[in-house]
């Protein structure tokens, strides 16, 4: 007898990552009887875009396989521009099967997310661009990659919980949220810690199972 088909959760770390930056949120996940799927990409020597159509290729992987019921993403930093870009490339298409892949997508969780690009990107870049474009796409600067890339979140077809470190020296406060966002909540973490943190792995969990940061206030006390 086929098993029943599960939830699919896909993770997406950030710059000069690897799976191994998500390794801890996988674990917790997975000890909650979630099924996981962690995504490694180079951040030398590519782009946002290379990596997005990467994802969305995945994603129609994924979502053609019986196996899988819905698709959840959780990603941190980087890795949520890529998930911006991949659905806006799905968003973008007449393609039917596309259109039915992004219907697949349950919910999205993203660790402070530079959806208004970074000041440190900006000023790096300049160093950089010669084997890191990616760092000039992330800039804050209004002609940058990022504040150039479509908004899929938009229509609020998606249920996108985004979480935001009051510590973050990478990414400004204002440059964080996106429209069309389902709910915001602010933990007092490192940027570069977030998915190492319990608290924000319970604030993802929380996410994935309800639709929103249900038990915010126990995970902000400890409780």
């Amino acid at each position: 007898m086929a098993a029943e088909p599960e939830n699919l959760t896909i993770l997406i770390h950030g710059l000069f990552g690897s799976r191994l930056d998500m390794w801890s949120m996988a674990r917790k996940l997975r000890r909650s009887q979630w099924k996981v799927l962690s995504v490694r990409y180079s951040s030398i020597n590519t782009t946002i875009q290379q990596h997005a159509e990467m994802l969305a290729d995945l994603l129609r992987q994924e979502a053609s396989n019986p196996e899988n019921a819905k698709i959840n993403l959780v990603s941190h930093s980087l890795g949520s521009i890529i998930i911006r870009g991949a659905l806006a490339e799905l968003e973008g298409t007449d393609d039917r099967q596309d259109q039915a892949v992004t219907s697949q997508i349950a919910r999205i969780v993203m660790l402070a997310p530079p959806h208004g690009g970074s000041h440190v990107a900006r000023c790096i870049s300049r160093l950089t661009n010669w084997f890191c474009p990616i760092m000039g796409q992330l800039s804050d600067s209004e002609s940058s990659y990022v504040n150039r890339l479509g908004n899929p979140f938009a229509s609020g077809k998606y249920q996108l919980g985004i979480v935001r470190s009051t510590k973050d020296r990478v990414i400004a406060q204002d440059r964080v949220d996106i429209a069309g966002s389902t709910e915001m909540i602010d933990i007092n973490v490192d940027h570069g810690l977030l998915p190492w943190s319990g608290k924000a792995q319970k604030l993802v969990l929380d996410f994935l199972e309800n639709g929103c940061f249900q038990n915010a206030l126990q995970v902000a006390t400890g409780k």
